[in-house]
């Protein structure tokens, strides 16, 4: 007597209607990859012309769907996988794109943050072109002018780019009166004030209030490095998350980052 179980039937080739099914697809998209070159069928019918597909190439349709989620477009995808040596634009897109995350996951850490405690973490703050200026200001009220008009002067002669970075000053740790805006500026932009900081390493800490208390802050950051025997490397960084333009007068809901680029990392701090 034949045991049915052992010899049931496996079938290797797929019709696209089960393939669509069983990775939650639709067969517009996979006819789509096809028109694109990024699939090929295993094997099409010459009188029906239906389409059989592969395990493999329902792994292949994973790959893509996930590549689609990171935001390539289908023509960056079809350079990956046809091994195109032409992919810095696309590692730089990437790399935007994660720091992007790593903002709005900072942004989330500080709302999600009820008890107002401070916690220090670690993280490379990304190349960023900018243009950039010197406060002339002392008060705070001077100095958001000052950001402001910067702002409108960077509107009308050159690029903004907040996918590639964001607003902050700097400060020197030897100097506090020697203060400097950023504003992010495409890649492209170049001229008077047209400055790039390189990636850095830092400790940082999110904080969630008013700006009449940063350098309280900041001062609280300094001692937990210097605590730590880290060796900070002479500057201090306010990058603005969301201030005024987008929380008006509600001083308490101001999103900031405080930043000490570092030349140490100390292994008990959390990187983020």
């Amino acid at each position: 007597m034949t045991n049915d179980s052992n010899n049931s039937y496996v079938p290797t080739l797929f019709q696209i209607g089960t393939v669509a099914k069983t990775l939650n697809v639709t067969r517009k998209m996979i006819l789509n990859y096809e028109e694109h070159d990024l699939l090929t069928p295993a094997t099409k019918d010459p009188v029906t012309g239906y389409r059989y597909y592969t395990a493999d190439n329902m792994t292949q349709i994973q790959l893509i769907r996930s590549f689609q989620k990171y935001g390539l477009s289908l023509e960056e995808i079809k350079n990956y996988l046809v091994g195109s040596t032409e992919l810095n634009v696309t590692i730089s897109r990437l790399e935007d794109l994660r720091n992007q995350i790593d903002m709005s996951i900072s942004k989330l850490y500080i709302r999600a943050n009820s008890s107002n405690k401070l916690d220090y973490y670690w993280t490379t703050l990304p190349h960023q072109k900018s243009y950039s200026k010197e406060y002339a200001g002392t008060s705070l009220a001077d100095r958001t002018k000052e950001l402001r008009d910067a702002y409108l002067h960077v509107i009308h002669h050159h690029k903004i780019n907040f996918e590639n970075g964001y607003m902050f000053s700097e400060l020197s740790l030897s100097d506090v009166s020697h203060r400097n805006m950023y504003i992010p500026v495409d890649e492209s932009c170049s001229g008077e004030g047209i400055s790039i900081t390189p990636e850095i390493t830092a400790i940082c800490v999110c904080y969630k209030g008013p700006y009449e208390n940063l350098e309280s802050i900041a001062n609280s950051l300094l001692e937990f490095i210097n605590s730590k025997q880290i060796q900070p490397l002479g500057t201090i960084r306010y990058i603005y998350l969301e201030g005024p333009p987008n929380r008006g007068a509600d001083k308490d809901s101001y999103l900031t980052i405080i930043a000490i680029p570092v030349k140490d990392i100390y292994q008990g701090i959390p990187r983020r």
